[in-house]
């Protein structure tokens, strides 16, 4: 039996199962425990749990988060990506488009993005300015954030899209950017854009072990600081006309993480006979 965290009650619910089955369960931790669980409770309720027979978390940042709180064996199963969207076919057009997807988090992050994208588009030639699209919820945030980009380049707002049309989307971009909340310690989009095979620039900046998974997967990280950082990685991402997918990306496919998840679950039944 697996349970998963966004908050307690899913564990709740399957320890008291798990006690009524007499069969082992399982703690999925998705969320930062410190900023989910408030001050003072953090290791009480921690122990609450002390039963679970093995733990799954989002990422390796997660599972030394978690190792503050929990002794049981910890496997990091990552959110991965559909690969049944990301076909191994190439598209044979990429756009001049600037994809900013997702969640916009802190508004400062943002316009330094935003900052950066009118650095590039002033630098470069009129008629090769690119189009800025935004696919994501917070529409009046993003077009708030864009006004001092009228007259300089277009701008898109898509809203939400269904994940086949974004994985399009990011697919034919000539780079894939998004906004970094640390607090939520790994990006859930990064498997996903590097599924799209095309640039990534991310403010204000990545893990270390965001940047690992990057470099193992072929993929192409630009982390930025700062409003130049932004500027210099759309020049330098408007000279990746090629893609920049390896096959190692397939290990972080939904079928492979899977299937991780698959064989911890087998283990602890049999542990359990």
């Amino acid at each position: 039996m697996l349970a998963t965290f966004g908050n307690t009650d899913a564990w709740s619910i399957a320890q008291s199962l798990a006690r009524q089955a007499n069969c082992p369960w399982i703690a999925d931790l998705k969320d930062n425990w410190r900023a989910f669980v408030p001050y003072g409770f953090r290791k009480l309720t921690a122990q609450r749990f002390a039963d679970m027979a093995h733990m799954t978390v989002y990422s390796e940042a997660h599972r030394d988060e978690a190792n503050r709180w929990f002794s049981q064996n910890k496997t990091v199963i990552y959110s991965g990506y559909d690969h049944a969207k990301h076909s191994s076919k190439l598209p044979s057009v990429i756009t001049d488009k600037i994809v900013l997807s997702g969640s916009l988090y802190a508004e400062q992050n943002l316009d330094t993005f935003i900052e950066g994208v009118r650095q590039a588009v002033v630098a470069s030639p009129s008629d090769t300015a690119p189009t800025l699209v935004y696919a994501g919820n917070e529409t009046e945030k993003f077009l708030h954030a864009t006004a001092s980009l009228k007259g300089i380049c277009a701008v898109e707002c898509l809203g939400f899209l269904d994940s086949a049309s974004l994985s399009d989307l990011q697919a034919t971009a000539r780079v894939n950017a998004y906004i970094a909340n640390p607090s939520s310690l790994f990006q859930q989009k990064l498997p996903e854009l590097l599924a799209a095979a095309r640039p990534i620039l991310v403010v204000p900046g990545e893990s270390a072990e965001a940047v690992r998974i990057a470099e193992a997967t072929g993929g192409i990280l630009h982390r930025c600081h700062d409003a130049s950082a932004v500027a210099n990685a759309l020049e330098a991402s408007a000279k990746q006309t090629g893609p920049v997918r390896s096959t190692k990306i397939d290990a972080y496919s939904w079928a492979a993480q899977t299937e991780r998840l698959r064989a911890i679950m087998q283990s602890m039944i049999e542990q359990a006979r």
